[in-house]
């Protein structure tokens, strides 16, 4: 099978320094098409540790993409989705280091040229954000769905609890009875030699309680 990561493209981010190359693609690439990106200062390439980068983009009709880059190995790996490549022209590029907790280390900015594809079907242009897009399908598809669930769930679960309190209510001296008859009516503690007497009853408030009395 076909890498098609091996067709992605080298960027040098250097601290100190701009990105001047200008990189070509076609309108409609798809899969073949992404970064490798090493980190470098004073021409030393720093490794990542907790670092991380961000890749967005504005294409030629304002339409936007916004990206998080992979880490891979010492660097950094920035898959394009199809929407970089929907509209033909300069598309202008801006990548962003950041530090643990967010802080802003260093932005760079760059431009691919995306030449025009003459086969028909193009896909449409739109704004793409990545995992934020992700994360707002998922809200706004499945949160109504649970919360549907969750009330009636709730609504269950009243309907239950309010159908054995009645039961209580109703059955309060025959299940008293019941208990009391089967239960051991006296338990013995073996460490101090006690008897006690135990019968089940129930509160004011409907609650069952166990009572225990030492038999002397």
């Amino acid at each position: 099978m076909l890498d098609f990561k091996k067709f992605y493209k080298d960027i040098i981010f250097d601290i100190d320094e701009k990105i001047g190359v200008l990189y070509t693609a076609k309108q409609g690439d798809t899969k073949s098409r992404g970064f490798n990106v090493a980190v470098t200062q004073n021409r030393m390439v720093v490794p990542i540790t907790t670092e991380t980068m961000t890749f967005y983009a504005e294409k030629p009709d304002r339409t936007r993409v916004f990206q998080e880059a992979v880490k891979d190995g010492d660097g950094f790996r920035i898959d394009l989705s199809n929407q970089i490549f929907a509209v033909e022209g300069k598309v202008q590029c801006e990548l962003t280091l950041k530090g643990a907790t967010g802080e802003r280390i260093s932005s760079k900015t760059f431009n691919m040229l995306i030449d025009k594809q003459l086969e028909e079907g193009s896909i449409v242009s739109k704004d793409e954000r990545g995992v934020i897009d992700d994360a707002l399908n998922f809200v706004t598809e499945y949160v109504p769905r649970m919360e549907l669930i969750d009330v009636v769930m709730l609504e269950n679960y009243q309907a239950a609890i309010q159908d054995i309190q009645n039961d209580l209510t109703t059955h309060e001296e025959d299940y008293t009875t019941q208990f009391n008859e089967g239960f051991p009516s006296q338990a013995k503690d073996l460490k101090d030699n006690k008897t006690y007497t135990i019968k089940l009853q129930l509160s004011s408030e409907g609650r069952p309680q166990l009572i225990s009395k030492e038999v002397i």
